[in-house]
């Protein structure tokens, strides 16, 4: 699962800066965002500290900001805050027992990703609550109504696409969750700043 996530996301930044009239890249990069999703997911399920998991993603967001900002040339906080804001939202919902509570803090999540400009936003949030707390028969249903809310807004039809691995992490989770033991932790955590690293210094060496 992590290759996977790792070579997809890569291919769907390499479209995004130098192939952007051609569709198929950000096809196979619809890819990531999920599988990602689904690894925020694991994660606090079995962590033994979830504080520490939010320092470490807090940690990875402000080392990929720079990068993240020169590659895409945008002011936006990037997926990792998006990510973080997710675990945050996680474990306030599930320390609180009354149920209309729980649909506050996640209305409230969604709003607040929604006015803080970052990468996936609310709609990142909401993808990894349905991997948290959906049952998986009706994972893949929930995600393509997020989907269609997500195309109505924004017109980006290519998202539709997304729901791919959903169906994989409904049918099919051991198979991504074994899988995700080949590779190595500081390869998975690093990737991220790393690549944006090298795609931020192409682009400065482009326009310059």
């Amino acid at each position: 699962m992590q290759i996977v996530a790792m070579l997809t996301m890569l291919i769907d930044h390499i479209g995004y800066l130098f192939y952007p009239d051609d569709p198929v890249w950000r096809i196979i990069g619809r890819i990531a965002f999920p599988l990602y999703t689904y690894g925020i997911v694991l994660g606090y399920r079995y962590t033994s500290d979830v504080q520490r998991y939010i320092r470490r993603l807090l940690l990875l967001a402000i080392l990929s900001q720079v990068p993240f900002m020169l590659a895409f040339q945008t002011y936006a906080l990037n997926v990792i805050f998006t990510l973080m804001a997710a675990l945050i939202t996680f474990v306030a919902i599930d320390r609180t027992e009354e149920r209309n509570r729980k649909w506050l803090i996640f209305i409230a999540a969604l709003l607040i990703t929604l006015l803080i400009p970052m990468d996936y936003g609310w709609y990142g949030v909401a993808l990894a609550c349905i991997y948290r707390y959906a049952r998986p028969s009706r994972m893949v249903a929930y995600h393509l109504v997020l989907n269609l809310a997500e195309c109505l807004l924004t017109w980006n039809a290519l998202q539709m696409f997304s729901i791919i691995p959903t169906v994989a992490i409904a049918y099919r989770p051991n198979m991504l969750q074994a899988s995700s033991r080949w590779v190595p932790a500081w390869i998975w955590r690093s990737f991220y700043p790393a690549h944006l690293t090298i795609l931020g210094i192409i682009v400065l060496a482009l326009t310059w």
